[in-house]
């Protein structure tokens, strides 16, 4: 039961290659979901089906899955850390803002591509104080599916929802 059925180098390997393929996909379609980052969404999904692998009965090992959620969570981790230390890990691995208003004008283009409408921006907007497109300097949408605005009121407010 503790005697893994693999090669552990290559099961790390494979684990890696599967997590950096995910997230090269994740990234590529530049979705979030709510809050989380495309890493953090990866790592639940590899935790969850490397728990289902953990608790089949037919599974050799216990060992692999112990080994495959350590390189997992290792491979966040320096994903994390890399991204914290070096701007072009940080660029490479997360989504700068997407710019949705720019002193009043409504980035219409902008807006299709994250499939938002106009209303959807207005609603966002309510939520920030603002009534007027034309009165907001600059508005995106973050990389964790916050918007932020900043108006041209006195102290340009920033604020994020």
């Amino acid at each position: 039961m503790f005697v893994p059925s693999v090669d552990l180098l290559s099961l790390i390997i494979r684990t890696t290659l599967v997590f950096v393929a995910l997230l090269a996909g994740l990234r590529i379609l530049h979705r979030d979901a709510g809050q989380m980052s495309p890493t953090d969404l990866l790592v639940i999904i590899f935790v969850g089906d490397i728990a289902v692998f953990a608790m089949d009965v037919e599974a050799n090992s216990v060992t692999e899955a112990v080994v495959m959620l350590g390189t997992v969570f290792t491979a966040n981790y320096l994903l994390d850390w890399l991204a914290s230390r070096f701007p072009w890990a940080h660029r490479l691995l997360h989504a700068p803002p997407l710019p949705l208003i720019r002193n009043g004008v409504v980035q219409r283009k902008n807006l299709r591509r994250e499939l938002m409408t106009i209303d959807d921006l207005r609603s966002q907007l309510r939520e920030h104080g603002v009534e007027d497109f034309g009165n907001v300097k600059k508005c995106f949408l973050e990389p964790d599916g916050k918007i932020s605005v900043v108006t041209d009121e006195p102290g340009g407010s920033a604020s994020e929802s």
